[in-house]
């Protein structure tokens, strides 16, 4: 019974790794095109993350109070493809792309 159960912590063990290893490949993969968008949107680079020494951290309110939570930095990347979107739509114009592209990155 030892032998069992030795055996299924060490299958338990092997499938935690293998879902660490995916959720740190998954991130990796995100946080380089969050970068690339950002980017895109005007040369604007995310903050700097311990794995990434060449991102500078900005003068944002991120920079003075840490890093905004995970939940809207990613509704502001919504935000952003969404004005993105409406700029090559012919919706907006890049005056108002580029006040309301600030007004948002000013939140995160």
């Amino acid at each position: 019974m030892a032998a069992d159960s030795s055996a299924v912590t060490s299958q338990i063990a092997s499938r935690v790794r293998a879902a660490e290893e995916d959720h740190e490949r998954r991130t990796q993969v995100l946080a380089a095109r969050a970068s690339g968008i950002l980017e895109r949107l005007g040369g604007v680079k995310p903050p700097a993350a311990p794995d990434r020494p060449d991102i500078e951290i900005g003068d944002g309110p991120a920079a003075r109070s840490g890093p905004a939570p995970i939940a809207e930095v990613v509704d502001a990347i919504d935000r952003l493809r969404l004005l993105v979107r409406m700029l090559d739509e012919g919706l907006i114009t890049r005056s108002e792309f580029d006040a309301k592209k600030a007004d948002i990155l000013s939140r995160i």
